[in-house]
């Protein structure tokens, strides 16, 4: 046991001892959050007047079926308590729909069903734990959402997927114009799902079926896209740094470790369209490059390529000792930069010596590029 343990490479073992020590308290805390959404109703069995909203409105009649009803809701809360578990970009698009959708309807179960809550349980003590079981049930509801949405959650599990020495983190959603939309696609997916089966249940035969065959395939298109926003990450790789956006580039754009000269915030003088920024780097003594010689000077003609896709929040700046050969986008030819422009990829990458990238955790990259020995300016 001793001998295959001293032949595992110790950055191997330094990144699978940080990462349980440090990478699981976001997910534990979702899985029990949402445990605690469902207490509430499996101590209805034990104390009756222990109420949680879905069950106080299946009473109350706002749902037709209150078997299937049943059913229906424990199925869906085992799926997302299982989907919590795993790892990977499916499981966060799912999570953060699933987890911030419940809360709503948790909201509106216990409007809902607020006359009958009053109606059935006319005693003070019944009333106040009928009130404490929806407030449990809410509080939780709440703040899960709020961890599934926080980025420390996204990375956790982006990370999970992992293979050996690597590092996962990722990229913030692109523009404002991108985040304005995210509610509108979640609300319609949400409304895709729930609609048919809720017509179902309360025996609206013909418009179920209608709203199931119209609502599933819609459901799967505007699920799609908001799976791309899960598709975008950063990973360090003993080799190097990998870039990974889908919607951004197109495919992985691999960062050899020899060709970063250092990794640091950008500031406000970063400006993709000139090369003002890297004349005034490459001028100051502080900088990487000139503290360390064996790091090669920018080029003080090149631009800057942003790949940030306008994204909100502080961009990270990564400088190169060399342009990188090949071109990005699906279609191999453009990219948004940070005003808006658009420029030839190709062209960008083989005259550039500096990228622009938007993490949702730019401490945690920063960190984890100077641990793995990449400068930081």
């Amino acid at each position: 046991m001793n001998v295959l343990t001293t032949r595992l490479p110790t950055r191997l073992t330094a990144h699978m001892t940080t990462h349980l020590a440090t990478h699981v308290t976001a997910r534990k805390a979702a899985i029990v959050l949402w445990t605690l959404t469902a207490a509430p109703a499996v101590l209805r069995y034990l104390m009756p007047a222990f109420t949680s909203p879905y069950g106080d409105v299946i009473e109350s009649g706002a749902i037709g079926n209150a078997t299937a009803s049943s059913v229906v809701l424990w199925l869906i809360f085992a799926a997302i308590y299982v989907i919590l578990m795993l790892p990977g970009t499916i499981s966060l698009t799912l999570t953060r729909v699933a987890v911030p959708a419940n809360a709503l309807l948790l909201i509106w179960a216990s409007a809902a069903s607020r006359e009958h809550n009053l109606a059935t349980h006319d005693s003070f003590t019944e009333h106040n734990l009928s009130l404490t079981g929806h407030g449990i049930t809410l509080t939780a509801a709440i703040i899960a959402t709020i961890v599934v949405l926080h980025p420390a959650f996204g990375g956790e599990v982006i990370d999970a997927g992992s293979y050996g020495d690597e590092k996962r983190f990722l990229l913030r959603p692109p523009g404002i114009t991108m985040i304005a939309l995210i509610v509108p696609v979640w609300a319609l997916t949400v409304v895709s799902v729930v609609t048919g089966p809720f017509l179902l249940m309360n025996f609206h035969w013909w418009p179920g079926v209608v709203a199931l065959l119209i609502g599933i395939p819609t459901g799967l298109i505007t699920l799609r896209a908001l799976h791309q926003l899960a598709c975008r990450w950063i990973v360090f790789v003993p080799r190097g740094i990998v870039i990974h956006d889908r919607m951004g580039i197109g495919y992985a754009l691999p960062i050899p470790r020899k060709t970063i000269a250092s990794i640091g915030p950008a500031t406000a003088s970063v400006n993709p369209a000139s090369s003002d920024y890297l004349n005034a780097s490459a001028s100051d003594p502080s900088s990487a490059s000139a503290s360390d010689p064996s790091i090669q000077e920018p080029n003080p003609t090149a631009l800057t390529t942003d790949l940030t896709a306008q994204a909100l929040g502080l961009a990270l700046h990564i400088r190169l000792t060399e342009p990188l050969t090949g071109t990005t986008g699906t279609s191999g030819t453009l990219t948004r930069s940070l005003t808006g422009t658009l420029a030839g990829n190709s062209e960008a990458l083989s005259s550039s010596d500096t990228l622009l990238i938007s993490p949702s955790r730019p401490a945690a990259v920063i960190s984890t590029a100077q641990r793995r020995g990449i400068k930081i300016h």
